[in-house]
């Protein structure tokens, strides 16, 4: 007798478990049964299936600012910055609340060693909560500064 899933790992198993209730769980289609599903997989800790979600919603509706804002946090949570930054840039063209995405905004850039963008950023940005504020003025100082061996001292026999 052939065991089907004898040889499969349990982290195989849990994905195809994963991926079969987020089927059914959107069987509905609207972005925002997706949205929905969504914030419920990232409530058990399952990004993978949230992506997967919040992208459906997009497929539905590629307005959505509130997903985007969402797609973008979850993809700097799973480690994926750069593409963080294009979501939450989407969702700044859509009017999400700056106060909501520039601090998101900020860690994408951080993340990917783009300082410059940070100072720029921090700068420039229009906030109006105290939270957002102290957040975006808390990534100042390391920003700010130049790198270490890059013009911070002169160099001899110049």
């Amino acid at each position: 007798m052939i065991r089907l899933f004898s040889t499969a790992s349990p982290r195989i198993l849990a994905g195809v478990f994963a991926t079969a209730l987020l089927m059914v769980a959107c069987s509905d289609d609207s972005p925002e049964k997706h949205t929905a599903s969504a914030r419920e997989f990232l409530k058990k800790g399952d990004n993978k299936a949230a992506i997967i979600a919040i992208k459906n919603a997009l497929q539905k509706d590629p307005e959505r600012a509130a997903a985007r804002l969402l797609l973008g946090q979850v993809l700097l949570e799973t480690g994926d910055a750069k593409s963080a930054e294009v979501e939450l840039r989407k969702a700044l063209e859509l009017k999400s609340p700056p106060d909501e995405v520039v601090p998101l905004l900020m860690r994408a850039y951080l993340a990917q060693g783009q300082f410059k963008r940070v100072a720029e950023e921090a700068n420039q940005a229009q906030l109006s909560t105290p939270e957002a504020i102290a957040s975006v003025q808390n990534y100042r100082p390391c920003c700010d500064r130049r790198p270490p061996g890059r013009g911070s001292r002169p160099r001899s026999g110049a």
